[in-house]
């Protein structure tokens, strides 16, 4: 997100989704042109999930799972390369989701060097 004057615009967790190419190459590539968003501080849960509902998830490895909850209800699930991966990025989230949070309530105004960027892409 970007500041506007006496304002606060939200940072974004943005990401595109993947899928394995139909060569015999490894690498993976992005089926979407416009990459998927959500508003940090609409994240309500973050959890690596110990079951998952396999009629919404028939192909996920639980083991390398996480879901991330927005607080309108819906779910979003990510998988990492790794169980490693995955648990140092949710935690990781987590705490830049609270930071984030923390500093906007106390009024600290280094939030916005820390966590906008004036020369937006």
């Amino acid at each position: 997100g970007v500041r506007l004057p006496a304002t606060i615009v939200q940072p974004k967790f943005i990401w595109a989704e993947t899928c394995r190419p139909e060569s015999k190459q490894h690498s993976w590539r992005s089926t979407c042109l416009v990459p998927n968003s959500m508003e940090i501080l609409s994240m309500v849960r973050i959890i690596k999930p110990k079951n998952l509902n396999r009629l919404h998830y028939p192909f996920a490895k639980t083991n390398l799972a996480f879901l991330i909850t927005c607080h309108d209800g819906k779910s979003h699930l990510f998988e990492a390369r790794s169980s490693r991966e995955r648990d140092i990025f949710v935690f990781g989230l987590k705490l830049l989701v609270a930071r984030l949070a923390s500093k906007i309530l106390v009024g600290d105004e280094s939030v916005f060097t820390e966590f906008y960027n004036p020369f937006m892409i």
